[in-house]
Order: C-alpha cells, then structure tokens, then sequence
C-alpha cells in the first residue's frame, strides 16, 4: 500500500516555492487544473451532474492538498480508514 504510507510530499516545498516564483506558481495552477478536471471526470462518470461533480471534486482536492500542508502524518490503516469515510461522504447522492 506505498501510497496509503504516511511519507513525506514535496508539495508543500512545490507551493512555498510557488509563492515567490511566478513559473513554478504558473505550474502548479496547471497541475491543480489538471487534478481538479480529472476527479470531476470521476464524479460525472458517476452520473453526477457537471456542478455537483465541480463542488465534489474540490472539496476531495482540497483535502487531498490540505493534508501534504498541514504534515498530516497517519499510518497505511488510518488513511485507508480515512479515505474510504471521504469517498462514501463525497459520493452520497
């Protein structure tokens, strides 16, 4: 399960850096963009429509990102526990 580990991300590096530097902050908007298309594209795939599937594919991004920022650190079993608490609250219709 290496992506349920709790281990260090660069993203907090990546966004810091992103601050100060208009490229890398360039980058990361696309990057953020691309995430943010593809989770709606799970969620409409789910039969939901294009704005719920928008709301529901942010609020999973934002979670996804806060969790790197604020060095949330659990172990395989919790974040498996976690996500699976996530994804039934974001799919509920």
């Amino acid at each position: 399960m290496r992506g349920l580990e709790a281990t260090s991300s660069p993203e907090p590096a990546l966004r810091g850096w992103g601050r100060s530097d208009p490229a890398i902050r360039e980058a990361l908007a696309a990057l953020d963009r691309q995430r943010l298309g593809y989770l709606e594209g799970l969620f409409r795939a789910m039969g939901f429509p294009a704005a719920d599937a928008a709301s529901r594919a942010r609020l999973c991004y934002l979670a996804l990102v806060a969790e790197h920022q604020l060095g949330i650190a659990a172990g395989a079993e919790a974040r498996l526990e976690a996500g699976r608490a996530q994804f039934a609250l974001l799919t509920r219709a």
